[in-house]
């Protein structure tokens, strides 16, 4: 019995248009109104989420920065594991010398602060998240950084990824797409993030459905008792795992769950 849902944002709720469907936002309702919550996980942060929820009226709890923060429905935080400005300050200016051609984001929980805002990959981020970017310096890094999210040119995200690796082993350091690397405190990862609010609302893991279409989502679905990979997982992903659910442009999300039987299947 699918008590509680943990869903992914981009690639899997959201088309390739980075749209919500019609059916989507009808399943999730649904959902909701029969007292099953459905939980957003993203690496996005709160701010870039929100439009995705306002958008759908969903209701439900929220998974930020892969993990690092958990929110219950009205924005009050549940759990925090967050970098001190000293150890956010020190991976950017390593990332500012050795690595001049990568563009850094710094989030907190309210806050997201680029270098230049100008940079096209900051401005696309901004077209695609419906958020604007503040901009600040290394010099200037707050306390409370969820997540350092670098944007590299194509083909230098795994060169970046195992430099960073090899000198700053303490930290979850992650690429989730062929430009993008994520930083967070050691232990973040949405797989925690997931086991953390099933604990906190006493729901078991065996009663947890859960959607991703990526490396970064694999951990999250394993933990769950229902787990599905979008269609439009690699295909590495899809050969490794059985259970899958359609593609994000057909509505793989709420096909699979009319196909569960916890809402009722829509005309």
């Amino acid at each position: 019995m699918v008590r509680i849902v943990f869903c992914d944002i981009d690639g899997t709720i959201l088309d390739s248009d980075h749209r919500l469907s019609e059916r989507t936002i009808m399943a999730v309702r649904a959902l909701e109104k029969n007292g099953v919550p459905f939980v957003l996980v993203s690496a996005r942060g709160p701010a870039c989420i929100e439009p995705v929820r306002a958008e759908g009226g969903f209701s439900g709890p929220v998974i930020s920065y892969s993990g690092a923060l958990i929110q219950d429905d009205e924005g009050r935080i549940l759990f925090e594991n967050s970098m001190t400005g000293d150890e956010s300050r020190r991976i950017v200016e390593y990332v500012e010398n050795r690595h001049p051609d990568t563009a850094w984001s710094i989030y907190t929980a309210e806050d997201w602060i680029v270098k230049d805002r100008s940079d096209s990959r900051v401005v696309f981020e901004e077209e695609v998240v419906k958020v604007r970017a503040t901009e600040g310096s290394s010099c200037s890094v707050p306390d409370g950084i969820c997540k350092i999210m670098l944007m590299c040119h194509a083909g230098r995200a795994v060169v970046v990824e195992n430099d960073l690796k090899s000198v700053f082993p303490a930290y979850s350091i992650v690429r989730s797409s062929d430009t993008y690397i994520e930083i967070m405190k050691n232990g973040v990862s949405k797989a925690e993030g997931v086991r953390t609010l099933s604990s906190i609302l006493s729901i078991p893991l065996s009663d947890a459905a859960a959607f991703g279409d990526s490396y970064v989502d694999v951990g999250m679905i394993e933990e769950v008792g229902y787990g599905f990979l979008m269609g439009n997982a690699p295909e590495d992903l899809r050969r490794r795992y059985p259970h899958h659910a359609p593609d994000n442009d057909h509505d793989g999300v709420a096909a699979k769950l009319e196909e569960l039987g916890v809402i009722p299947v829509q005309g």
